[in-house]
This record gives C-alpha cells, sequence and structure tokens, in this order.
C-alpha cells in the first residue's frame, strides 16, 4: 500500500473500536484497582500498556481495532508504524507519567481530614441556603478561599510541556492513520 493511497477508516468504525477499547480497559482498570487497593498505581499502567493503549494499537491492534477491522499504520508511508519510533513515543509517556507522578502532592491523613471537613461544611451550607443561590454562593468561596490546597501546579505544567513534546514528536515522527481491515466481526464463512 503506498503512502498515496491511505485514506482513513470511515468515523463510525473507529469510533466504535475506540469505544470497545475503552470498555475492555475500564473493566480491567477497575479489576486490578479491586485487587490491587487504590493506592497501586496499576491503572496507570494499563492505560500505558493495557489494551488499548497507543503501543499497542500500533504495532499489535487493540481488541477494539481487531474486531471492528481498523488497522493502525504510519500516514507517510502506508505501513505499519516502525517499532522503534512506537517504543520511543511510548518511553516519552512513561517519562511523563514518572514526572507527574513525583511532582503530585502525597495525600496524608491530614489532607483527608481536611477534604471531609470541607465537604461536610459545604453540604452545611447548602442545607442552609436550599434556595438562595447567592447567599449559598458567597459562603461556598469564603470556605474555599480559607481552606488550604496542596498545589498541582507543577505536574500541571510538567504535564503540558510532555504533552507539547509529544504532540511535535508524533506529527514529525510517527503520523499515523487508521485505516479499513479484515475484521473479525461479523464473520463471513
Amino acid at each position: 500500500m503506498s503512502a498515496a493511497s491511505v485514506s482513513a477508516a470511515p468515523l463510525w468504525r473507529r469510533l466504535l473500536a475506540g469505544l470497545a477499547d475503552a470498555g475492555i480497559g475500564l473493566v480491567v482498570t477497575r479489576a486490578a484497582r479491586s485487587r490491587l487497593g487504590t493506592g497501586r498505581s496499576a491503572p496507570r499502567l494499563l492505560r500505558l500498556l493495557g489494551p488499548g493503549s497507543e503501543l499497542v494499537r500500533q504495532q499489535l491492534g487493540s481488541p477494539g481495532q481487531r474486531l471492528l477491522g481498523v488497522s493502525t499504520i504510519d500516514r507517510r508511508t502506508g505501513q505499519r508504524v516502525a517499532a522503534w519510533r512506537s517504543l520511543v513515543l511510548f518511553a516519552l509517556a512513561v517519562g511523563e507519567w514518572l514526572v507527574t507522578t513525583r511532582l503530585l502532592p502525597r495525600e496524608t491523613p491530614h489532607h483527608a481530614r481536611e477534604r471531609a471537613r470541607v465537604m461536610a461544611e459545604a453540604e452545611a451550607i447548602a442545607r442552609r441556603h436550599p434556595g438562595d443561590v447567592e447567599a449559598r454562593h458567597g459562603e461556598l468561596m469564603a470556605l474555599f478561599r480559607r481552606t488550604e490546597v496542596p498545589s498541582v501546579g507543577p505536574a500541571i505544567a510538567a504535564s503540558l510541556a510532555f504533552g507539547a513534546v509529544n504532540a511535535l514528536l508524533r506529527r514529525r515522527f510517527a503520523p499515523t492513520v487508521e485505516i479499513s481491515a479484515e475484521p473479525v466481526w461479523p464473520h463471513s464463512p
């Protein structure tokens, strides 16, 4: 297949493949969370390596892609993305995950107590002013102003920087397109 003859698969097919992958990812993530607890990083790793991850979509084909007959190829060559290119983009995603995880504030018992206190106060304010939106809004704003919130600014800045680098690399390094392939379903004999 030449690069000139590459045309994208129908939108409905790409969307359904993405929805199927999202559903599978949700089930796998929930199962991992229930087995490992919420403190573990397995759900985040599943996003990088799971059945609907970009690495799997480019190199093997995700379950949704296989089911609906969609394949991810390099737009320039018309062939599967070179493995080393996919691995470089994967390494960038892992780097983003490691840096942002490191920069996010740690959840402490103090933060959990503070969050519970703020939520209880917000509910009390809502009960005190059921029909007066302005009074409720004013009290809630005062509550939020005097509440200490851990800073997530560095993690957001790092994530934005990695996102910009990722977009630049993806556009120049491994531009992809999803094309129609032979679907697994519906199977005709």
